[in-house]
């Protein structure tokens, strides 16, 4: 809600803030060709750390795919707080029974913080299975609980 929309006003206003300080300057040769058309990558300029926060706001499957996109952007959906919502999970799945496989593969691979988990109860779901993502290290420091 409102809440979630205040966090990425503030994230994008840090990331504002820090290149205005001189945090993080541009990358060398930005903006060398702008006479020629090319455009500016202001992306490169925001730090790791604002941009693991923007992916953590992302659905998980969207989350996931940033990792194609650049390799500095391999490693900051692993380690950007997770926010695994199961039900988002669904429609990519050939089969519900895979959902269990796939989170348990998602938990294995993130080094991050869990921020959120939303796990949505299924008949035939043993509690165990919960019980061992919720012991896993991508969740420690849990935020929130669905």
């Amino acid at each position: 809600g409102s809440g979630r929309k205040k966090r990425k006003r503030a994230l994008l206003e840090a990331a504002a803030g820090g290149r205005a300080a001189g945090n993080q300057g541009p990358q060398p040769g930005a903006g060398e060709d702008e006479d020629e058309g090319a455009a500016e990558d202001r992306i490169s300029q925001i730090p790791d750390a604002v941009l693991g926060e923007i992916v953590s706001l992302l659905p998980t499957k969207d989350g996931a795919r940033t990792q194609v996109l650049a390799s500095r952007w391999r490693n900051l959906w692993r380690s950007a707080p997770l926010n695994l919502d199961c039900g988002g999970l669904l429609p990519i799945l050939t089969h519900h029974s895979d959902l269990d496989r796939l989170v348990s593969r998602i938990l294995a691979a993130h080094t991050g913080p869990g921020r959120r988990l939303c796990a949505p109860w299924r008949n035939g779901r043993k509690a165990g299975k919960l019980e061992s993502w919720l012991r896993s290290p991508a969740l420690d420091n849990l935020e929130e609980l669905e």
